[in-house]
């Protein structure tokens, strides 16, 4: 009950104070989690299929705004160095959210970008027409075929393909305080494929 809460938040601003801590006042609250909760950057909310995990609006908006900035500095560069910058954008954010959301939650940022980079392409060339400035931008990649927006030796990674996955399981009895060693073995064990591909870097 909200009551209990209370008495807990109580018990802890003491606990924190003791120790020269306290809680961010602007961070903490008391609500109903089927309202939905904005912490360290997700959104998490329980709905009637269960506890759903989704980047926070809050940090999508963050995101926007750096691409943005990116595409707004980027405005002379080699579409090389754009897609350098842009790649270590995705990558830091695309990772830090792949622990626990799928693919589908940034299928739209994915879309969002792709037109960015349409009016970056269209605007560099203004002389060429639609096909020539798709052609000389968006190139089919090998092993899928599918049109990337790549320059050289180098394409656009998409968020909803930057995944972090685990060999194994977590074992959510460990606590990573005391039973530090565990913990450093499964770091190693963290899967990042697409890190490891020199051409999308």
């Amino acid at each position: 009950s909200k009551e209990v809460l209370q008495n807990v938040l109580a018990d802890l601003r003491s606990y924190l104070a003791e120790r020269g801590l306290s809680l961010s006042e602007d961070k903490t609250c008391i609500g109903s989690i089927k309202d939905g909760v904005d912490y360290i950057g997700w959104h998490f909310q329980v709905t009637e299929y269960g506890l759903e995990v989704s980047p926070s609006d809050l940090s999508k908006k963050e995101l926007m705004t750096r691409l943005k900035n990116a595409l707004y500095e980027g405005k002379k560069w080699t579409a090389r160095k754009l897609i350098r910058k842009l790649n270590g954008i995705v990558l830091g954010w695309g990772s830090y959210h792949g622990y626990l959301c799928t693919p589908d939650n940034f299928t739209e940022i994915d879309d969002t970008l792709q037109d960015m980079l349409w009016s970056w392409a269209v605007s560099r060339h203004p002389k060429h027409d639609s096909k020539w400035v798709y052609n000389h931008y968006w190139k089919p990649q090998e092993k899928t075929g599918r049109r990337e927006f790549s320059s050289v030796d180098v394409f656009l990674l998409r968020f909803s393909e930057v995944r972090i996955k685990m060999k194994t399981d977590l074992d959510l009895s460990k606590n990573p305080y005391i039973e530090r060693s565990y913990f450093k073995r499964m770091k190693k064990q963290v899967m990042l494929p697409n890190k490891t591909k020199k051409c999308r870097l």
